[in-house]
């Protein structure tokens, strides 16, 4: 909801003015920062001098934090790819947004909410070695990633103008664009406006900053997150306890 604010179109499509958009900006940061609070209570068990990974008893406890880690896997999945997809939107059209930085703030928010989540549960789950306990702490993790739902399912849709269904964002420049575009303009489609050349040519360092933000984050979920996060489970148990005999 707080990155659609930001959008030009949807401003005008809801008729919000600018304090509608800053309190939708600063209720995802809410949401963001009691997420991050939460992970942050796990992290503290975590480091502690008494939490240690331990292999599991019997293959009903492995099978529990499987299970448990790939229900978790597929709760935060669709967030982080839509982070993703937002983030790469807000990099290609910034002019379109009252303020591309903030609204690429709120993709990677969603994106590094889910994937801490789902880190938090595989390390605090390994810890475990009963299986019952495993699925009663996984149901209690779960939640940290519901946040942003129980949130936004909170709020009244009576007189409520960020949660009125709105019209998809339009994909109007590609990445091959602004190549083109760095190329003395060559080869840029013709449906792209003069007025759309001349705010391209006054984007900055912002850009490609966001830009390798995303592109770090994207080969990071196509070539690991996506596929083998959730296997993690599984071996990470052995490789704590090579660690431990190891020292």
């Amino acid at each position: 909801m707080a990155f659609k604010a930001f959008n030009w179109e949807v401003m005008r499509e809801l008729d919000l003015d600018m304090d509608d958009v800053h309190n939708a900006y600063h209720a995802a940061m809410f949401v963001f920062g009691f997420q991050c609070l939460m992970i942050l209570f796990i992290g503290t068990i975590i480091a502690g001098d008494s939490f240690e990974i331990v292999l599991p008893s019997n293959v009903s406890v492995m099978g529990a934090r499987f299970i448990c880690t790939i229900l978790m896997h597929l709760q935060v999945e669709g967030d982080m790819r839509q982070g993703l997809r937002m983030m790469k939107y807000v990099t290609n059209h910034p002019f379109d947004f009252a303020n591309p930085g903030s609204a690429f703030f709120v993709a990677l928010m969603q994106t590094m909410g889910g994937l801490a989540a789902e880190i938090a549960c595989i390390l605090f789950l390994g810890s475990i070695d009963t299986a019952i306990d495993v699925i009663i702490k996984f149901v209690a993790l779960a939640s940290i990633a519901k946040v942003d739902d129980i949130y936004a399912s909170a709020l009244p849709a009576d007189g409520n103008k960020i949660k009125k269904a709105t019209k998809p964002l339009i994909i109007k420049i590609h990445k091959r664009d602004w190549e083109a575009h760095a190329a003395m303009h060559a080869n840029l489609p013709a449906e792209i406006s003069h007025k759309t050349k001349d705010e391209m040519d006054h984007v900055g360092w912002s850009r490609k900053i966001g830009r390798f933000i995303f592109k770090f984050l994207r080969v990071l979920y196509g070539s690991w997150i996506f596929y083998f996060l959730p296997y993690s489970t599984l071996f990470l148990p052995y490789i704590a306890q090579i660690t431990r005999i190891s020292a």
